[in-house]
């Protein structure tokens, strides 16, 4: 049987097999934001988005804006509208030959030399 390599098991044998490693500090500090924010709900605590809330719905103004900014502008999708105002008008970009055509005025294609 083949033997495993690396400490989980998932690489293969060749240099670079196997799943790639997050080296990123961004994808760490994701991971160990979620980590935390599970073991904190898990234990009881309130979670951010709750805690976002209430300092949004405090009374308090200092707390209240920055948490409104931040709730408005990363969890409200802002709408966006365009206008558009067309003035020039265009022909279709591929013309299609008719349903029925004319068959008179289809002429044949006569080859040069006879198929072998």
């Amino acid at each position: 049987m083949a033997e495993k390599r690396g400490a989980s098991g998932r690489g293969g044998v060749r240099t670079g097999s196997g799943r790639p490693r997050s080296y990123v500090n961004s994808d760490r500090f994701r991971a160990d934001l979620v980590r935390a924010e599970r073991a904190s709900v898990k234990a009881g605590e309130p979670s951010m988005a709750e805690t976002l809330v209430a300092m949004a719905k405090s009374n308090d103004k200092r707390a209240a804006a920055p948490a409104l900014k931040l709730f408005y502008d990363k969890v409200v999708i802002p709408a966006s509208e365009q206008k558009v105002e067309t003035t020039k008008v265009t022909g279709p970009g591929i013309y299609l030959p008719e349903e029925k055509p004319v068959l008179a005025s289809v002429t044949p294609i006569k080859a040069d030399k006879p198929a072998t």
